[in-house]
């Protein structure tokens, strides 16, 4: 038993070590794949994902995917939308509370920490971050009188 946990452990260890930063829109592509087979399984924030509202995945994954590599990378181009009125919409189908925006984050961040460590890594998690506040609050604004 002792031993089987110390090679957990060394695996887990040689992974900290061994682990790279985000350096391009591949590895932003494998962020949004992990992030969001880990996201539609959450109870309350993963409702939105299918039960709500049905996503057409091939859709919605490349724009999310230019959504993350204009803002760690400055691509230009990469992403055109705004992000507010898609949420807006779908708050208008089931109330965005402020919870959902918790949960939403704490999945982020884990999926950032269980595939990427370093300065762009740190910025992707720090940027969702500031994201959830704002469209928390704005959503929290639409709410008010509902």
């Amino acid at each position: 038993m002792i031993s089987k946990i110390h090679q957990r452990l060394q695996a887990f260890s040689i992974k900290q070590f061994t682990m790279k930063d985000i350096e391009n829109r591949t590895d932003i592509e494998s962020l949004i794949e992990h992030f969001y087979s880990k996201l539609v399984h959450v109870e309350g924030v993963g409702d939105f994902f299918g039960k709500v509202v049905s996503i057409d995945w091939e859709h919605h994954k490349p724009i999310m995917v230019g959504f993350w590599d204009f803002i760690l990378f400055n691509t230009p181009n990469a992403y055109m939308g705004n992000v507010m009125n898609p949420h807006l919409l779908l708050n208008d189908k089931k109330m965005i509370l402020p919870e959902h925006f918790e949960q939403w984050l704490s999945t982020f961040n884990e999926s950032v920490d269980e595939l990427f460590k370093g300065p762009k890594a740190d910025d992707a998690k720090n940027a969702a971050f500031n994201i959830g506040a704002t469209m928390k609050y704005k959503i929290k604004k639409a709410n008010q009188g509902k």
